[in-house]
């Protein structure tokens, strides 16, 4: 066997385990960035963050005098409870009739379950940190 063909076997059986572990295995919890829809109105950078037991819109975006300014629109809190990652958004939980949503999550992203049977797909952000503006302009947002 050639040098060649034994770095091709070596290289195409990492991969595979590669993608076989991210198959059967999912993160501890969803904490992560992830692309929210676009109808969002909001301008610049934004996301959602799902990170020590918040959940919230996180938005960059320059102000008047050219500074970057961060604000983060706190949606709600999530947990984990008997194996199973719940969230309530701050609506609910200031109502009588808190609502839990599921969040079952994967190295793609999270999906997002309602008691009334509708769901939703995050998916994680490929750039997980701030973009600047230039970047903005040049990626479209389906690439986010």
């Amino acid at each position: 066997m050639t040098r060649r063909n034994r770095n091709i076997l070596i290289g195409g059986g990492g991969l595979l385990v590669l993608v076989a572990f991210l198959c059967l295995t999912k993160p501890p919890s969803p904490a992560g960035r992830y692309v929210v829809s676009s109808k969002i109105a909001a301008e610049g950078d934004f996301y959602c963050e799902i990170a020590e037991g918040k959940v919230s819109l996180v938005i960059h975006d320059l102000d008047t005098n050219g500074g970057m300014v961060t604000i983060r629109d706190k949606w709600g809190v999530y947990f984990e409870t008997n194996g199973t990652w719940v969230y309530f958004s701050d609506r609910d939980l200031r109502g009588s009739n808190a609502v839990p949503v599921y969040l079952d999550n994967s190295w793609l992203g999270v999906s997002i379950s309602a008691t009334n049977g509708s769901s939703e797909f995050l998916r994680r952000r490929l750039i997980p940190f701030w973009r600047p503006v230039w970047m903005m302009d040049w990626l479209p947002w389906c690439i986010q």
